[in-house]
């Protein structure tokens, strides 16, 4: 049986019928929101109210008159808390180009103050000038391919960070049947000038498939355990404090970090 014919994409079909209103722009993405906006009929996770960054906010003594780095806004939830907490400027920088569009459409709607770029936080990290008072890194770490750069860099950079990240323990990511084929069995070293800390490659599998697919830009990342990481940010010069740690995470254990340089 022949298959059909794909249907031919007409120009016209960009052009909205609809009385103009902020969910038609939130419809664009259809069925690949993660977050719910607050008014609008989008995801389910609530980031727009996060507890998470509300910790963040206590630990650094709150954002305002602060300059904010936001790494991985995703839809913006945390940026706007961030800004609408008072921050005195806030640059966040997305690399997944169907995410940075749905932030701008955040911003449209809810009518905060941030600066968006698109592109890849890494090269940015490792060559700006600038520092920030506070750098926000939430569902990051364990998307990346070079984690320990990115630590690094983070130290060189920030004065205090906020980090939200799943890491490896190898009994848990062995014992659970779903998680266990996402991971390589061997581990792969990385020297640094305090240690040797080991990565452990993770792969996407079928998230691939979603249209909304919110990781990294490679088909495999790499995660490194709790301990490494916490050791990794006090050879950056960081004192850091654990606000919470769940090993029973359904999609890996993971934990709230905030690190401040004295």
């Amino acid at each position: 049986m022949k298959a059909p014919a794909p249907k031919q994409l007409n120009i016209l079909d960009a052009y909205s019928p609809d009385f103009p209103n902020h969910q038609i722009a939130f419809d664009l993405f259809k069925g690949e929101w993660s977050s719910a906006v607050p008014g609008y009929e989008t995801g389910g996770i609530g980031l727009f109210h996060d507890q998470r960054v509300t910790w963040f906010a206590e630990c650094c003594g709150g954002f305002e008159g602060k300059k904010i780095l936001e790494l991985g806004p995703l839809e913006a939830g945390h940026t706007f808390m961030v800004s609408k907490a008072g921050a005195a400027s806030v640059l966040a920088i997305e690399s997944n180009q169907r995410a940075y569009l749905k932030c701008l459409i955040v911003q449209q709607a809810l009518k905060f103050n941030a600066d968006f770029l698109l592109g890849d936080f890494q090269p940015f990290l490792a060559t700006t000038s600038e520092t920030f008072d506070f750098i926000l890194c939430s569902g990051v770490l364990y998307h990346l391919t070079d984690p320990v750069g990115f630590l690094t860099n983070i130290g060189r950079v920030g004065k205090s960070v906020g980090i939200w990240t799943h890491y490896y323990d190898k009994a848990v990511i062995e014992s659970t049947s779903y998680l266990k084929p996402k991971f390589s069995s061997r581990s792969k070293p990385v020297q640094t000038p305090h240690r040797t800390l080991q990565l452990y490659q993770q792969s996407y599998l079928q998230a691939l498939d979603w249209s909304g697919f919110c990781g990294g830009p490679e088909i495999t990342s790499y995660w490194l355990t709790k301990d490494d990481i916490i050791a990794h940010l006090q050879d950056q010069g960081f004192t850091v404090t654990i606000g919470g740690d769940d090993p029973t995470h359904g999609n890996g254990p993971c934990m709230l970090i905030y690190a401040e340089k004295s």
